[in-house]
């Protein structure tokens, strides 16, 4: 399940603040997230996917530090973070993998954050996979209200909430 929301990135101010209406980026994608659970409920999105620029947008709204990347990449059109991981051992930059939920009810899950430079600027896309997915496998199987389980977090590496 994936919904597609847009924006003009081209809007937004060195800190993450809109320039014609000052609303926050970050307010914005709280919206978003809170459509997406709408939309498909019980679920919520557990992965955001744009393009280095939305990925930028991101990080001007956060005090990340200069050495490090905002979402991990896309390797053959997967979602795979064990290999991101083990890309970023070699590297001297550090990845910010996920960002807390905006959505109250989900706070505590992380919203993982990926790079896809397919993407077009001014694009994100908000997607549930659940947790036997993370393994770069891209089969959907539905999933019954009743038997959606509360993910527990697996990975500690560089998540901000």
């Amino acid at each position: 399940m994936e919904q597609h929301y847009k924006f003009d990135w081209k809007d937004y101010n060195k800190d993450g603040d809109n320039i014609r209406d000052g609303k926050f980026f970050l307010e914005l994608l709280a919206g978003w997230e809170a459509d997406f659970h709408l939309r498909f409920s019980p679920l919520y999105a557990s992965h955001l996917l744009g393009n280095s620029s939305s990925m930028s947008l991101i990080k001007r709204c956060f005090y990340f530090r200069q050495t490090e990347d905002v979402g991990m990449e896309l390797l053959d059109g997967e979602i795979d973070i064990d290999k991101n991981l083990a890309v970023e051992k070699h590297s001297k930059r550090t990845t910010v993998y996920a960002i807390g939920s905006a959505v109250q009810d989900n706070s505590d899950e992380p919203l993982f954050l990926v790079r896809d430079e397919d993407m077009a600027d001014g694009m994100l896309i908000l997607k549930y996979v659940p947790d036997n997915e993370d393994d770069g496998d891209d089969k959907e199987e539905p999933i019954e209200p009743d038997t959606v389980a509360v993910r527990a977090l697996s990975i500690s590496v560089n998540l901000y909430f």
